[in-house]
């Protein structure tokens, strides 16, 4: 009987749980598309958010970061309906910003690339999975990832690649690595941090900051999916979205 109570407790906790992220989700789209207003442009523009694709609260975020911020280079972590995004708001209102996406798999470029137009300031660079190790746990990681260490972008997107049970995304860290010690202003948008794998690289990165005397500020966005705002210098004023 005791072992039922509790069966029974802890279900509904879970469903209490899944209300309020249904409920924070459903508040996360309005705010996008009253954000969206501004940009004619985007308001007849089709995306898909959710499952392996960015939620409502990771749209808005990535909304205001393009307006507010208007980033000259961009680095994405994955492709798929943020790519399309970006590369929409780019051509319309930040025509001058670079956008390049990282992706691993060919397949899916194609099949993306078949359905859905690219505009000229967005250029997809194909980089196999490897496996790499940070401490004693595998992550996946982009081949050669490391030839864009020596370049700083204004806004990094980590929503790929497929994401690790542990250090996932891990590859961000590998790249912020390399500017921290220039004291370079930049955004990191992370998504799924509600998982262990994203928080053991925020924790890492903020970490890496921290030790390179780096000023940074945090905001945390809870939908579906959770996500993480990370802003230096003369970004921190995106972090009051």
């Amino acid at each position: 009987m005791l072992k039922k109570i509790k069966e029974l407790v802890k279900k509904n906790f879970e469903n209490q749980t899944q209300i309020i992220k249904n409920t924070n989700e459903l508040v996360w789209a309005e705010v996008f598309h009253d954000s969206i207003k501004e940009c004619p442009e985007l308001n007849n523009f089709s995306i898909s958010p959710g499952r392996w694709a960015g939620n409502y609260s990771f749209f808005y975020v990535l909304f205001r970061v393009l307006k507010d911020a208007k980033p000259k280079s961009i680095l994405e972590f994955g492709l798929g309906e943020s790519s399309k995004f970006i590369s929409l708001f780019n051509d319309k209102y930040n025509m001058d910003a670079e956008h390049l996406i990282l992706e691993n798999d060919k397949t899916w470029i194609d099949f993306f690339l078949s359905s859905n137009k690219l505009l000229p300031n967005s250029k997809i660079n194909q980089h196999e999975l490897v496996k790499r190790r940070f401490e004693e746990f595998e992550y996946n990681s982009y081949q050669n990832i490391s030839d864009y260490s020596s370049k700083k972008f204004d806004f990094y997107l980590v929503d790929g690649p497929l994401g690790s049970e542990r250090y996932s995304r891990f590859d961000i860290f590998t790249l912020i690595e390399s500017i921290a010690v220039q004291q370079v202003d930049f955004i990191i948008l992370i998504d799924d941090t509600n998982r262990k794998g994203e928080i053991d690289t925020v924790n890492k990165l903020t970490e890496l900051l921290k030790k390179n005397g780096v000023l940074y500020t945090k905001s945390y966005f809870e939908g579906m999916k959770n996500q993480l705002l990370i802003t230096t210098g003369k970004y921190k004023f995106i972090s009051s979205i």
